[in-house]
């Protein structure tokens, strides 16, 4: 799952609610007939496009510069944790339309699976990356159930199997994903992440905080006892428990790198 990143402003919701509404991008969702390219430049057979505006703004906001940040940013901070040994497999959890994607591609060996639960964003990355990078790079539509943003998904997302063999993958990183997961959902994107991940692998992943719940439920009671607020809009989190539920898992803190893109970064290994 992908939603807009905002890296220096946030969400604001005027009403707490435990459930979120449906998303109105998802209830005018586009079609594969949707999914060009940004038409304001003219691109060379060898580069690759830009999405359009469009599909910018359902996975990142539709400000190009603010994409290319995002997915800079994140690409340069997850390219520091690589391994040396080459070559390696990148997995992308809630890849949205390859903000991160393009720049791996920059690296010949990063060979990058990633997945994504809105459909038009896979079809786009399918056509522009498969044209240049053939099988180094591989997109998976996960069709799963969102109340926010697919009321229609046919696979619960506790049920969903990450689309790569167990201990194959070097690193995995989840950009603005748990910021939008319930915990049940939380807790079986954590057990599948460490699935996939090799013996020493890391993952790296964002989170909100539950001292940002005023920024983003003005009217929401104080969280006091519980550890998980919010809804599918956002998630707020309490930081250690994040980390023990992530060592449920099987996977141990590494590290805290600090804020990144407007989220805290925790990076977790598997042992």
């Amino acid at each position: 799952m992908s939603v807009p990143d905002r890296p220096n402003q946030s969400p604001i919701t005027t009403q707490y609610q435990e459930v979120a509404q449906p998303s109105a991008w998802f209830l005018d969702a586009l079609t594969d007939a949707d999914c060009g390219n940004d038409e304001e430049f003219a691109y060379n057979a060898l580069e690759l496009p830009l999405p359009n505006t469009r599909l910018r703004t359902v996975v990142s906001g539709p400000d190009l510069g603010r994409f290319l940040y995002i997915g800079h940013a994140w690409a340069s901070v997850c390219t520091h944790y690589l391994p040396p040994a080459q070559p390696v497999l990148v997995m992308d959890i809630g890849c949205g339309v390859g903000k991160m994607a393009r720049f791996f591609a920059l690296d010949p060996a990063v060979h990058y699976v990633g997945f994504d639960i809105y459909r038009p964003a896979i079809t786009w990355c399918r056509r522009e990356f498969s044209r240049l990078y053939g099988e180094r790079f591989r997109f998976e539509h996960f069709d799963g159930r969102s109340a926010m943003y697919n009321p229609g998904g046919s696979l619960s997302v506790a049920d969903y199997r990450f689309p790569a063999a167990d201990g194959s993958v070097d690193l995995a990183l989840g950009a603005s994903l748990f910021t939008h997961l319930y915990e049940n959902d939380m807790r079986h994107y954590l057990a599948e992440t460490a699935r996939v991940l090799k013996t020493g692998g890391l993952a790296l992943l964002s989170i909100h905080t539950l001292d940002e719940l005023p920024e983003f439920f003005p009217d929401a009671p104080a969280a006091g006892d519980r550890k998980i607020v919010g809804n599918e809009q956002v998630i707020l989190v309490d930081r250690d428990y994040f980390v023990a539920l992530a060592g449920e898992s099987g996977l141990t803190l590494h590290a805290l790198p600090g804020r990144l893109c407007g989220q805290e970064l925790v990076v977790v290994q598997k042992i």
